[in-house]
């Protein structure tokens, strides 16, 4: 599967690639473990409360017109950024900065009018992608120096072009700031870690991309609190936690989460093509 010519080759890079997902599974690990003892509807009902009153004070304080249905995306939005940080759930009514900065950004796009979930959703993946565009340049140069790799103006731009997208789709699909950057950094390392060469050109950079990018994704379906049924379409594909299961790369799926005493979730998630294991976490809301 690795290899297309050589077994040692592809040796080096399914060791690369182990290394790479398990740095990413011990970061997700974190973010489950600080979770995981406590993760019952009614406790973690409670610090879904707690975050809920700050984003109410915060947009109380900017005169926000802001349905229930918009608030909850933005208390999605920051327990997924918290827990995955490693925040255990009994701290997130702290939170107080990231609720600021977020209700901040809204209101100055909204400019007074009602904060519709479609406003609050965009507004928060405009601004992830605008922090981890900034970081791009830098990080692509700094990663393949630390991989001893040269890179050309012309596959800068490529990788640049390639990130982005990878950026924008994973912010359009939830995830964490955290979470893109590590997708990033593991992307950069693999496409250095199986370099044809220490100079990498285009054509090389393609020779890559067409080895490691496989035809299937293997993706993990978590939520918090656990045990939710999962439909596409209409369809059951299982209770959380799904592992493991395959889709298609380069498509958008959406995910409808049923649990008793929760509210129904719909999560559209984008499968990109890398990394060949991916996961995400559906935050639930109890029902009132």
């Amino acid at each position: 599967m690795w290899g297309k010519s050589f077994f040692i080759i592809g040796i080096s890079f399914f060791a690369t690639t182990i290394s790479i997902s398990k740095a990413q599974e011990t970061s997700s690990g974190k973010a489950m473990n600080a979770t995981s003892s406590k993760t019952g509807a009614t406790y973690f009902s409670s610090q879904s409360k707690a975050v809920e009153r700050l984003v109410n004070d915060s947009a109380a304080a900017k005169k926000l017109d802001m349905p229930p249905e918009s608030k909850e995306i933005i208390v999605k939005e920051i327990i997924n950024a918290e827990t995955y940080k490693g925040i255990p759930s009994s701290q997130m009514s702290n939170s107080e900065s990231e609720t600021n900065k977020l209700i901040n950004a809204i209101a100055s796009e909204a400019k007074g009018r009602k904060v519709t979930p479609d406003i609050a959703s965009t507004v928060i993946a405009e601004e992830k992608i605008k922090m981890v565009q900034s970081e791009l340049p830098k990080e692509i140069t700094k990663t393949a120096k630390m991989s001893g790799v040269s890179l050309t103006a012309g596959v800068a731009k490529l990788i640049q072009k390639d990130l982005l997208k990878q950026t924008e789709r994973g912010a359009k699909s939830g995830l964490s700031i955290e979470e893109i950057r590590s997708r990033n950094d593991g992307y950069l390392r693999a496409i250095y870690s199986y370099a044809p060469s220490k100079i990498l050109n285009e054509k090389g950079y393609k020779q890559v991309k067409a080895t490691i990018f496989t035809p299937l994704i293997k993706l993990t379906i978590r939520s918090i609190p656990s045990k939710a049924d999962v439909e596409i379409s209409g369809i059951p594909i299982g209770k959380t936690t799904i592992k493991s299961k395959p889709f298609e790369p380069d498509k958008e799926y959406t995910f409808i989460f049923k649990r008793l005493k929760c509210k129904t979730s719909t999560r559209k998630y984008f499968v990109t093509e890398y990394p060949p294991e991916q996961e995400f976490t559906e935050i639930l809301i109890e029902e009132k």
